[in-house]
């Protein structure tokens, strides 16, 4: 038995405990994955997770073993067994998605010893509330594949704290970097090549080559990671609203547009140096976080301490791109 799961061979269930906004939403939704594979559900009286309550003693009168949590089950179709790594990165790509479609986040919890105290509940019956028969259902049948990005992105929706949410989605795009240079590189660097196959190589050729090199390094610097990755991995005229007012008037003033030009009759070359300038915004705003504030001088780009929440809104659909744009690349560039 183990307090943070609980499981059969082909069968693992988390726990979870309900806040007041979750249990009004689960009362209207059910939400479930299911692919050829896997089948994941939302359980409100998980049974695995109550024998284990049983079984390690934790539970009492004001603790019922099989009520007080809610479950996460993944099942493997095979009947397989599965591994609690394997079970771990499926769970934390659902609530991902879950995230996604409801805007909350679930935090999974360890098994407790609960008694009157913790609770503080007087000694009364509760009228219990129906949530068996929810009205609306969300099926999907696609999860993002896993990695150390998705890690990032649920830590960011479980603090309140906005510097340390900002700090978690750069961390995203810190993760994505060095794939998206190497990807821009890779595709200049065939196109120089096949245009040299069926001639005599000249220095210039070679010089070429060399430039693309020294331009993968650049790009895979701090400064420039973050304009690397929202170039290639968002779509930033479509997001491009929800950032603050003061720093959509920054970036058209850099660039020189009116913000109400903004939108998809802009040049790509337009669209890139917004990218651009909004790549250089999060880079110092990172700065001026991460830096003792005497070891940090102000370039006026970092964006305004009451436009944090906001630009975290931003950051919040925008890293999501970034995650699909990664699930949609061809094996062979993954």
């Amino acid at each position: 038995m183990n307090k943070n799961f609980a499981r059969t061979k082909y069968k693992i269930q988390f726990p979870f405990f309900l806040n007041d906004s979750l249990e009004i939403l689960f009362e209207k939704l059910n939400f479930n994955f299911e692919n050829e594979n896997f089948k994941i559900t939302i359980l409100t009286k998980p049974l695995l997770i109550g024998i284990a309550n049983v079984k390690l003693n934790l539970y009492s009168k004001y603790a019922s073993p099989l009520t007080t949590y809610y479950g996460i089950e993944i099942l493997k179709k095979s009947k397989a067994e599965m591994s609690i790594d394997e079970a771990t990165k499926l769970l934390k790509s659902f609530i991902l998605e879950f995230n996604q479609a409801t805007n909350m986040i679930i935090e999974i919890s360890e098994l407790h010893d609960f008694d009157s105290d913790y609770y503080g509940y007087e000694e009364e019956e509760e009228e219990e509330e129906n949530l068996e028969n929810p009205s609306s259902t969300i099926n999907i049948s696609e999860l993002p594949n896993y990695s150390e990005a998705i890690e990032f992105y649920l830590k960011a929706q479980s603090t309140s704290d906005d510097e340390i949410k900002f700090l978690y989605y750069y961390k995203i795009i810190e993760y994505f970097s060095p794939k998206v240079a190497k990807l821009k590189a890779y595709e200049v660097l065939v196109k120089k090549l096949d245009s040299i196959k069926y001639k005599n190589t000249k220095s210039s050729d070679l010089d070429t080559i060399i430039d693309i090199s020294e331009s993968l390094r650049k790009s895979k610097s701090d400064s420039e990671l973050a304009k690397t990755v929202l170039s290639t991995g968002i779509d930033i005229i479509d997001l491009f609203d929800l950032l603050p007012e003061n720093t959509r008037k920054l970036i058209c003033k850099n660039i020189g547009i009116n913000s109400n030009t903004v939108d998809y009759n802009l040049s790509i070359d337009k669209i890139e140096s917004i990218s651009q300038s909004l790549g250089k915004i999060l880079y110092s705003t990172r700065n001026s976080i991460v830096h003792a504030k005497s070891n940090y001088t102000p370039d006026s780009f970092e964006c305004k301490t009451e436009d944090l929440s906001q630009m975290n809104t931003f950051l919040y659909k925008a890293t999501y791109q970034v995650l699909k744009w990664n699930d949609n690349l061809p094996k062979h560039s993954k």
